[in-house]
């Protein structure tokens, strides 16, 4: 088990070209360098490497960090808390040790329709410039009110304010060219 969570934490404090420095982990745990070296033991030469002889710096091998990949999703037990919004994803995975890690992207399909709302919004924003007077004051109003209901992904809100933004559409001038474009990404 000890050796799992030593894996694991070196993988995830790793940078793919950067080695980590671990002793000050070790000394942390409250292990001596007795306890170290039998923590990993087992640990395949493979998976990471001892980058010094005489401090406690490791780095772990593509072949390491692949099986580290399979490692933090394999046990059911696990529970995986993803948050995501406005172009990221973020998820945090708990692996049942004091440690937990967290890994960053940018591939977050479930946020796409977000991110069109979101595009609405700054389309808004940038028509408003160039709209006068109500027109411009409205559509300022629809995309604060839009990019809250995003916040806070409320979807029925989010509806009722598209449902808005198209009744000032239908009725302002040709300054909105680029809200209707944004929405029409729609469908």
């Amino acid at each position: 088990m000890l050796t799992r969570e030593v894996f694991t934490v070196i993988c995830s404090l790793a940078d793919p070209k950067t080695p980590v420095a671990m002793g000050r982990y070790f000394k942390d745990q409250g292990w001596n360098e007795r306890d170290v070296r039998e923590i990993l033991r087992p640990i395949n030469p493979s998976l990471i490497t001892r980058q010094t002889p005489f401090f406690h710096v490791y780095m772990p091998t593509e072949r390491g960090l692949n099986i580290y990949g399979g490692l933090i999703m394999s046990d059911p037990a696990e529970h995986v808390n993803i948050w995501a919004g406005r172009g990221s994803f973020v998820g945090g995975i708990n692996i049942g040790s004091s440690g937990a890690t967290a890994q960053a992207g940018h591939s977050n399909t479930a946020a796409t329709r977000y991110a069109t709302y979101q595009r609405i919004a700054e389309a808004l924003r940038g028509d408003a410039e160039a709209a006068e007077g109500l027109e411009a004051t409205s559509a300022l109003d629809n995309a604060d009110d839009l990019e809250e209901a995003i916040a806070s992904q409320d979807q029925p809100r989010i509806d009722r304010i598209l449902g808005r933004i198209n009744s000032l559409l239908s009725g302002a001038s040709s300054a909105f060219a680029l809200t209707r474009e944004a929405t029409n990404l729609l469908g």
